[in-house]
């Protein structure tokens, strides 16, 4: 950090965790870094998906996608809970984005 320009601001353990509700034990050496920052993923989410709603979207959390059809001008997603037809779409298919994907001849090696 000093050699980035920065300076670092060391706390006490006890600092620490009144500060974060933490639990270190005074055998730890803690420092601050003034300049970071920590973005919660559920609120950044959140936000996301209520900007996305106000621009006129419908989110479909935990909806598994197993299917896309491609159509002019709707598409069609599919999935164990149904149908569902859109003329656009963000998809954040998770853990099987790959699988979605190979229906387009998209090959990509995600685990």
């Amino acid at each position: 950090m000093e050699l980035g320009g920065e300076k670092p601001v060391w706390l006490t353990p006890a600092q620490t965790n009144a500060k974060y509700s933490t639990r270190f034990t005074d055998d730890f050496m803690v420092f601050e870094d003034t300049t970071a920052g920590v973005m919660r993923a559920d609120r950044c989410i959140a936000a996301v998906q209520k900007l996305y709603r106000e621009a006129g979207g419908r989110v479909l959390d935990g909806w598994p996608v197993t299917k896309v059809e491609a159509g002019r001008p709707w598409l069609k997603l599919k999935g164990p809970r149904g149908e569902v037809q859109a003329r656009a779409l963000v998809l954040c298919a998770g853990p099987w984005t790959a699988s979605l994907l190979e229906s387009f001849g998209v090959r990509l090696p995600l685990r």
